[in-house]
């Protein structure tokens, strides 16, 4: 009854030069390919076009990475910049060279774009219906010809000054969101340094509610010797007055309990279970003593991890120049002193970089 109800298929003779051969679907879609981008082709104003808009896009993207690199001097990005000598000049070389491929390109399609935008927006017609007079229609074609159009043609050579100042504005005051306490590092300049060399620094450390002010004082007679003590408190609960730091054997005293800390290659002590997290990104630059400190401490032990100390970004001064002497961090609350004693050595470090970066040409930093 099954073979009954089966339908035999025997090939059909005699039809073979009627059947149709359909190519593989790779070559199908190849050749469609192939007509589409000859159907859009890109005119040379569409070439010019692409290439302008690729430039300024590598160009944005390269130099916010630049911008981010200069607020957050502790960052990974800015340590891998800063790898070595070679590494920096070659990231400061192509900075500009992307910059100034972009402008050369933004040249080449400046009257392009202007025409174009004139004839979407209309812009002439809208000038005349609400100016009216020739005079002030002459005024506003020239700022558009030679203040507006120049200006965007030449962007990327300015513009990011412009958005690395409002970023670093912005920055200033949304750190340290989370954290305990919000901490200003005021290391000594070199002129009021030369007038008393014994306090060297300062750190106002503020809390809700409560602000503590720790100076840092140098003892002129030993070199490398430091205190680091409360000079000023208000609802304050740090657990340490007063901290000794030697620098020569890298050693602090509190509490009358010496012990060590390290700061090559990377900032840590080891009685006090407090690392580095990230151990790639140095405390200090031995080729550049003006560059801030890097830290970002954490407590690190067999059961444990939590954050510490970090030191964030420079105070903005005035456009497009920070404050060096002036280092913004962010910290958590302790009861061991850790969070006081790892503070103190940044604040030593802090002031060694302020003098060097406000160091005159014709001076030398003496031995601290």
């Amino acid at each position: 009854m099954g073979q009954e109800n089966q339908i035999a298929v025997r090939p059909v003779h005699g039809l073979e030069p009627f059947l149709i051969q359909l190519p593989p679907r790779s070559v199908e879609f190849r050749e469609s390919l192939q007509r589409w981008i000859r159907s859009h082709k890109p005119t040379k104003n569409g070439i010019k076009t692409i290439i302008a808009i690729t430039l300024n896009v590598i160009c944005t993207v390269y130099q916010a990475a630049d911008v981010y690199r200069r607020i957050y001097p502790g960052s990974k990005v800015a340590a891998n910049i800063l790898l070595n000598k070679h590494t920096h000049t070659a990231w400061n070389a192509f900075f500009w060279l992307f910059a100034v491929a972009a402008t050369i390109a933004n040249m080449f399609v400046a009257q392009l774009w202007t025409s174009w935008f004139a004839e979407i927006s209309r812009i002439e017609a809208l000038l005349k219906k609400i100016l009216r007079r020739e005079f002030l229609l002459l005024m506003c074609s020239g700022i558009r010809s030679f203040i507006v159009v120049p200006a965007l043609v030449f962007g990327p050579c300015w513009i990011v000054f412009a958005y690395r100042y409002a970023w670093k504005a912005i920055a200033w005051h949304h750190e340290c969101s989370g954290w305990d306490y919000v901490i200003l590092l005021d290391g000594v300049s070199w002129d009021p340094f030369l007038s008393n060399r014994s306090l060297v620094g300062t750190a106002t450390i503020l809390a809700t509610p409560g602000m503590t002010k720790m100076d840092l004082f140098r003892d002129v007679r030993t070199h490398g010797n430091y205190i680091f003590k409360i000079s000023q408190t208000s609802n304050s609960t740090l657990p340490l007055s007063s901290i000794a730091y030697n620098l020569t054997g890298a050693t602090y005293t509190a509490n009358n309990i010496t012990s060590s800390f390290n700061v090559t290659p990377f900032l840590s002590f080891p009685s006090l279970d407090i690392d580095t997290r990230d151990h790639s990104i140095p405390f200090l630059r031995p080729d550049d003593k003006s560059y801030p400190p890097s830290a970002d401490l954490i407590y690190r032990n067999s059961t444990t991890i939590s954050h510490l100390l970090t030191t964030e970004l420079l105070r903005l001064a005035s456009w497009n120049f920070s404050d060096c002497t002036k280092l913004k961090a962010c910290g958590m609350q302790d009861r061991t002193g850790g969070f006081q004693i790892a503070l103190g050595v940044v604040l030593i470090e802090q002031v060694l970089s302020s003098l060097y970066c406000t160091l005159p040409s014709n001076s030398t930093v003496p031995l601290l």
